[in-house]
């Protein structure tokens, strides 16, 4: 996955974490099973036994050695998700989708990855009442901090030949402008680092 490539949502646990999703392919015995596992984690009621039989069976059989493999494929799997999600939130990762609600491709907003239910085989991802199919991932093609410094200073530009306008607008200006590069994240910085707040119309200018 090079900089800018956006690849399938199925696609990104291979090429985010390959060394974590090749011990899950290789303790599921294989890619589609593993996939599978990733869409439908092990319910909390057959974890909670599983541990129990493992505190309880302290002999070396066939039972307790798969047991064991539950619990590690079960634990990457949480943390494949986890740092997905963690992605998605910081701006390191851009997503979009079909946007159920419109029917076009959109950028899926960095706030909705925390509590984000993804879909990996589907390539859907879903939050709250907001919904995006066909999902594509991509790397950001720079560190946050340095879009978040570009767009500081087109906002401080754009603030001195146009004076203030709302966060909302500003907010679908730098979108336009700045396109695939253009992150939740780093507009929210950049906007608190030109107006000193981040919610609201900024203030006025003294």
């Amino acid at each position: 996955m090079g900089l800018g490539d956006s690849i399938k949502l199925s696609e990104a646990p291979a090429l985010l974490f390959a060394n974590a999703w090749s011990r899950i392919v290789s303790l599921k015995d294989g890619e589609e099973k593993a996939l599978q596992a990733l869409d439908h984690p092990d319910p909390a009621i057959s974890v909670i036994c599983r541990r129990q039989f493992l505190e309880a069976n302290r002999n070396d059989s066939e039972q307790r050695r798969a047991a064991l493999a539950g619990e590690e494929a079960y634990a990457l799997i949480s943390e494949q998700i986890s740092n997905l999600r963690i992605l998605g939130a910081e701006g390191r990762i851009i997503a979009s989708g079909l946007y159920a609600g419109t029917g076009r491709r959109q950028l899926v907003p960095a706030e909705l990855w925390p509590a984000a239910n993804i879909d990996f085989g589907a390539c859907k991802l879903s939050s709250g009442t907001f919904v995006y199919n066909y999902v594509t991932v991509k790397r950001v093609t720079e560190p946050v901090e340095t879009i978040t410094k570009k767009m500081s200073a087109r906002l401080l530009e754009r603030r001195a030949q146009q004076g203030d306008e709302s966060k909302k607008v500003l907010q679908a200006a730098m979108g336009e402008e700045f396109g695939k590069e253009f992150t939740t994240r780093a507009f929210n910085d950049a906007y608190g680092a030109c107006y000193e707040r981040t919610r609201g119309r900024p203030k006025k200018r003294k």
